[in-house]
């Protein structure tokens, strides 16, 4: 979509366009520890939560993964790394399936990724209340 409307394929067009249909936001549970685990472009819901989170005075711990194919394949880590750098609480590892990260450590995933983790984390008792994910699947029309 991003093509269309830059190359101007866009021009005259009426689009209808919705808000968001995920169901991970900050909460503004401020005490608690948030760990944040995102791949590929999964980094722009969490980018939007740290920022919130830091903007609202959290007093927990931001834990931010962020994980890409390849080193190439993440983005935004000079921002965040200075952004973790502003702000203590907040952590922030890049990973990486194929290769090694300059920083970071390796982390296996795939598109069933989020489910796969909402899983593991239930497994070892978090609370489904507890857990918000926004996995990028389509939207019903």
């Amino acid at each position: 979509m991003s093509n269309w409307l830059y190359d101007g394929s866009a021009r005259g067009e009426t689009v209808e366009l919705r808000g968001p249909a995920g169901d991970c936001f900050y909460l503004g549970n401020s005490d608690e520890d948030l760990l944040l685990i995102g791949t590929g472009t999964g980094l722009a819901p969490l980018w939007g939560i740290v920022h919130d989170a830091i903007d609202r005075g959290h007093r927990g711990r931001l834990i931010l993964y962020h994980g890409g194919r390849t080193e190439e394949g993440l983005y935004m880590v000079r921002e965040l790394r200075e952004l973790a750098t502003q702000h203590p609480a907040l952590s922030y590892r890049p990973c990486v399936l194929e290769g090694s990260a300059s920083e970071g450590i390796d982390l296996c995933g795939d598109p069933g990724l989020v489910f796969a983790l909402r899983k593991k984390l239930f497994i070892q008792g978090a609370s489904l209340k507890r857990i918000h994910a926004d996995a990028f699947v389509l939207a019903s029309q």
